[in-house]
């Protein structure tokens, strides 16, 4: 985003243009600390390779893109207790 504000002509030059007019406040939305819900659904995403986003989103786009392991918990599947 610096670049895009401050950036000379050619640093400016390598952008794409964005597909969308973004927000007058979008400096201030972007650098707005995130939550600890929200800093954990990045950290996870990070850590596990999956898509960050709502959670049908999230479905959707790791079936799509072959990522259902990354949304299963770590490790192998516990194995079932037989019962008597």
């Amino acid at each position: 985003m610096w670049v895009r504000l401050h950036g000379d002509v050619q640093e400016k030059s390598v952008l794409s243009p964005w597909p969308l007019e973004y927000p007058r406040d979008w400096t201030r939305w972007v650098n707005e600390p995130l939550h600890d819900d929200e800093l954990a659904a990045v950290k996870t995403s990070l850590e596990r390779g999956r898509p960050l986003g709502k959670p049908a989103w999230i479905e959707k786009t790791a079936a799509r893109l072959d990522l259902g392991h990354t949304l299963r918990r770590e490790g192998r599947p516990r194995k079932e207790r037989k019962r008597n």
